[in-house]
């Protein structure tokens, strides 16, 4: 905050960083970020981003001060940002109301050249179509090993309601009509166990298959998806 007002009028803290001041990334930005459009002077210490698309839609006030929306913040950091990650903070976004989707649509259209805004109109139609995205590390390198492996259409934390039963499951290939669910070390307990025998049957009971990857054995796991996925 204090970067843009030192930095004067229409500035304002811009990506990573008004991620962090939104509170909607586990990751702190290592960077000071501020957002202008127009030529500023430099500051040690302070990356500037200038552009030329910011209209009076992409502003809004934040504990007192002028920001920008949330839908500009995902258009500026889309480029370091995984679909799958992407698609964790528009639906945490959206879940604290901060989120407007057509307002996204709007900055997204606005921002049709950005860098990286490819995978936010494809983390938006995963959010639409069920996916709640990446809910920690290990499922974002699950999510990077299966696109080594070529599965590009795995939805992960997804909600599904069976037979009157709300679940939520780790990951999900609607292609190949699989479940995929990443067992930590815990999941070995007796009652965890029959929670995940409960859950596996109920998928069962509607023709879907459940493969379970443990933690330590993640490569044999997605193998194992990968060879289920390459025989339907």
């Amino acid at each position: 905050m204090a970067a843009s007002l030192a930095a004067g009028d229409g500035a304002m803290p811009g990506g990573e960083a008004a991620l962090d001041e939104y509170g909607l990334d586990r990751r702190r930005s290592q960077s000071v970020v501020v957002l202008i459009d127009r030529s500023f002077t430099p500051m040690d210490g302070v990356e500037f981003i200038r552009t030329r698309t910011l209209s009076s839609e992409d502003r809004t006030t934040w504990n007192g001060h002028a920001f920008p929306t949330i839908e500009r913040v995902l258009v500026d950091v889309a480029h370091r940002r995984s679909v799958h990650h992407l698609c964790k903070l528009i639906s945490e976004a959206a879940f604290r109301k901060l989120l407007d989707v057509d307002r996204l649509r709007r900055t997204i259209q606005r921002n049709r050249n950005h860098k990286g805004i490819g995978r936010l109109i494809d983390a938006l139609a995963r959010y639409e179509g069920g996916e709640n995205g990446v809910d920690s590390k290990k499922e974002e390198r699950l999510a990077r090993m299966f696109a080594r492996a070529g599965i590009t259409d795995v939805r992960f934390n997804v909600w599904m309601t069976i037979h009157g039963t709300k679940i939520r499951v780790d990951a999900f290939i609607e292609s190949a009509n699989v479940v995929i669910e990443l067992d930590p070390d815990h999941h070995l307990r007796p009652n965890k166990t029959r929670e995940d025998s409960y859950r596996t049957s109920l998928c069962r009971s509607v023709d879907l298959h459940t493969i379970r990857i443990c933690e330590d054995a993640m490569q044999a796991g997605v193998d194992e998806v990968a060879a289920y996925v390459r025989s339907r």
